[in-house]
């Protein structure tokens, strides 16, 4: 997570967030230029990178947009677009600056946690959640108005279970679930899960414990 800004940091942390805004303006300034007369949004795990939730830093530019480019770098990073309809990807998208969109918190959740292998995996998504102070009526209709049920059944297993303060206990489901769904599904449903959330329906690879230990490190 990024240092929060106050009027007491350290010179270093002060420089660290320097070099910060920098780059995320540098990435705005980029997207912005060449998506100018197109629908976009900056996404995945560029925008969580950009609202200051990771630790690791994206090395790709992830944007959202109807239809695929060519070009496959963007002021000397690498661009990964990521084909989305036109009726939704301005959905949930703000401002970044120069002409630019990005996902807004929850649009970024909600991105992450259906895409998870875009993002680096539940432990990626579990430390976003945990430095977001999401607003957890705006994630539910959000989850509601992209069709984002199994985004938001993930996300509430890892609020519940971890937990989660901001979020624990505060969404619920789209609709009743009447099948279990994989916590990371690029983990195969085969064999016996270390966990199993029932209220979700959210089988995990593993446990909350082991995702809450990686965010304590």
């Amino acid at each position: 997570m990024r240092p929060s800004k106050s009027s007491s940091i350290s010179p270093r942390i002060a420089y660290s967030w320097s070099w910060f805004d920098y780059y995320i303006q540098d990435i705005a300034l980029a997207v912005g230029a060449f998506f100018a007369d197109e629908p976009h949004r900056i996404a995945y795990r560029s925008a969580l990178d950009h609202h200051g939730l990771l630790t690791h830093p994206a090395r790709k530019i992830q944007v959202s947009s109807p239809r695929e480019v060519t070009v496959k770098q963007l002021s000397g990073r690498p661009l990964h677009t990521i084909i989305e309809p036109r009726s939704t990807v301005l959905t949930g998208a703000e401002a970044a600056g120069h002409g630019a969109l990005i996902s807004n918190v929850e649009r970024s959740l909600l991105d992450g946690a259906t895409r998870m292998d875009l993002i680096g995996g539940a432990d990626v998504l579990a430390e976003a959640l945990s430095a977001a102070q999401p607003d957890p009526a705006a994630l539910q209709d959000l989850a509601h108005e992209i069709g984002a049920a199994a985004a938001l059944r993930r996300i509430g297993s890892l609020a519940d279970r971890l937990p989660v303060p901001s979020l624990a206990n505060q969404l619920q489901p789209l609709a009743p679930p009447t099948s279990d769904i994989q916590l990371e599904p690029r983990h195969p449903a085969t064999g016996k899960r270390p966990f199993r959330d029932r209220r979700w329906r959210v089988a995990w690879a593993q446990t909350p414990a082991a995702i809450a230990a990686g965010l304590e490190q």
